[in-house]
């Protein structure tokens, strides 16, 4: 196998680095001892101008940096995404409700703890504000407001970066 150019990265089916490799694990490195990785990666992962931090692929997957057709601009080095996401009311397709109604006719004069009869005696309408909940059993609730799991299918695997080799040239 040819030498690796410093800053590359692989994944393998193995868990520890080779020689001349480091986990993608944002551990921090001296940026004096790896001057040619630092001169690479400078601080687009996290660091100072002491120490540099190491892409962190675990738990994460890597995206290409730039902008494809009609897609969004991913920056060097930017974090992004949620493992878990909440949907809201603006997330739901247009859809309705069966109203429920008692099989019976009306017995009471009180909305509290009540529902709507099949057929009513007098009239089933008011003009006045609504000030009193029914029962919750007429229009059935959906939901409980719980994050759904935003990931794919995975398999982990470990990244590693070649922390020594051949030094990229540009074109």
């Amino acid at each position: 196998m040819s030498k690796p150019f410093i800053g590359e990265i692989k994944m393998v089916a193995f868990d520890f680095p080779p020689k001349g490799w480091a986990l993608c694990d944002g551990s921090m490195l001296n940026a004096q001892q790896h001057n040619s990785l630092y001169s690479l990666l400078g601080n687009a992962f996290g660091g100072d101008q002491t120490n540099f931090a190491l892409p962190n692929l675990q738990s994460r997957f890597p995206i290409g940096a730039g902008q494809g057709d009609e897609l969004t601009n991913y920056s060097w080095g930017e974090k992004g995404g949620v493992e878990n996401a909440p949907l809201h009311t603006d997330n739901l397709p247009a859809h309705s409700h069966v109203v429920k109604a008692a099989s019976e006719g009306p017995n009471t004069g009180d909305p509290s703890n009540a529902t709507w009869p099949d057929k009513a005696r007098t009239h089933s309408y008011t003009d006045s504000s609504p000030n009193t909940p029914m029962n919750s059993a007429i229009l059935g609730k959906t939901g409980s407001g719980h994050p759904h799991e935003n990931m794919p299918p995975f398999l982990a695997v470990y990244f590693i970066i070649a922390i020594v080799g051949k030094f990229p040239s540009r074109n």
